[in-house]
């Protein structure tokens, strides 16, 4: 996919995600079923037949990330376009570290159904569990994973692996920074208002 880069002229107000070597531990003991491929699967939210497809690349650890899914501005986004049909959201993991790696595994081990709102959880909740003294533990608490899932969900190198190739494509592509956006194509770094996305939305939909 072609991208090109728009940058804002209110600033990139984004958190740079430095280049970390991320490595998850393989737990002992990890059995029972597990679909790698589900996990892995695109999480969309909104009609995928919709004439605008933003596509969000975040970290569970980023602040900013947490303040657009806590806040008005992804409120305004999900009722204004996606729950009209005019905008779908693809939400892409882009982990920052460890933590935030393990976050992306827990919410995906969880299931297609209730993504989202597991998603809007653990960023609403993320002052709590990064600083627990085991935020997996709590992770996968407020996700209801169990203890057992849980070790086969962080033992699966398959899922971690898949997780890295989604960053380093997302990379290539230009992405650097979370939060980030794609919207039709176009990458937009930063934090966005949900004025600041109409003004890039509404264009688009009027085309279609």
């Amino acid at each position: 996919m072609q991208l090109h880069t728009h940058i804002p002229r209110w600033g990139q107000r984004v958190a740079v995600a430095a280049v970390l070597s991320l490595t998850v531990a393989t737990p002992a003991g990890a059995s029972g079923p597990f679909d790698v491929g589900a996990a892995l699967a695109e999480r969309i939210a909104g009609d995928r037949d919709a004439p605008v497809t933003i596509i969000e690349y975040a970290s569970f650890t980023c602040p900013l990330c947490a303040a657009f899914h806590n806040g008005d501005d992804y409120v305004g986004l999900k009722e204004r376009y996606i729950d009209t049909g005019r905008v779908k959201l693809i939400y892409r993991d882009f982990a920052l570290d460890t933590v935030s790696l393990r976050a992306s595994m827990v919410a995906r081990c969880a299931g297609m159904a209730g993504y989202f709102e597991r998603v809007g959880a653990l960023y609403q909740s993320q002052k709590t569990w990064a600083s627990a003294e085991d935020p997996t533990a709590a992770m996968a608490e407020i996700a209801g994973l169990d203890d057992a899932m849980l070790k086969t969900c962080l033992a699966s190198a398959e899922l971690r692996d898949g997780l890295f190739r989604l960053r380093q494509q997302a990379t290539d592509d230009g992405v650097l920074f979370t939060p980030s956006f794609v919207v039709n194509g176009t990458l937009y770094p930063g934090s966005y208002s949900i004025e600041e996305f109409s003004e890039i939305i509404d264009p688009l939909v009027a085309d279609n």
